[in-house]
């Protein structure tokens, strides 16, 4: 399993990731790599959703990078905080050339982890497409089980996934 840390999207990230990229890496002890156009995106729309919808920092977005390649791989974070019934939702997502590789597992691993610690987590979910597919086989291995479909106003007809401590 790699080895990832992850880095809280806020505003001082946003300034870093829009500077050279030698400030990034004095900053955070890594590159870019070649997603910088996509890391500068999803930094933007991660602030712009945060925006509508504030929440503690812990609840954010985060960009992740491969300790030992000390390179950012992906992105991951939580759709919301916890809700009223104990419930929070995790999305993942590696850049294209880093997948296969077992990051999102790492990814969907450190942010339940997260959430349990957390105390105030009773159950953690996710979504995917209503198929057998490289997300369903991410989940499973981080412990989450298929309890059903539902409805994503984005998507359409989901996939439900949840993880409930002691379950």
């Amino acid at each position: 399993m790699p080895s990832i840390r992850l880095i809280s999207i806020d505003d001082d990230l946003c300034r870093v990731v829009e500077e050279t990229p030698d400030e990034f890496a004095k900053a955070y002890g890594a590159s870019l790599g070649e997603s910088k156009p996509v890391i500068r995106e999803v930094v933007s729309q991660t602030l712009a959703l945060l925006m509508k919808a504030p929440r503690a920092p812990e609840w954010g977005g985060y960009l992740v990078i491969d300790q030992e390649q000390a390179v950012v791989i992906g992105t991951c974070g939580f759709k919301h905080g916890p809700e009223a019934d104990g419930r929070v939702e995790i999305a993942y997502f590696s850049f294209p050339e880093f997948e296969g590789r077992g990051y999102a597992t790492a990814m969907a691993r450190e942010l339940l982890k997260r959430a349990l610690q957390s105390g105030t987590v009773r159950e953690v979910i996710a979504h995917t497409l209503p198929e057998r597919n490289a997300s369903t086989r991410v989940l499973a291995k981080a412990g989450l089980h298929l309890v059903g479909e539902a409805y994503d106003a984005e998507a359409g007809k989901v996939w439900l996934w949840a993880y409930r401590p002691g379950v």
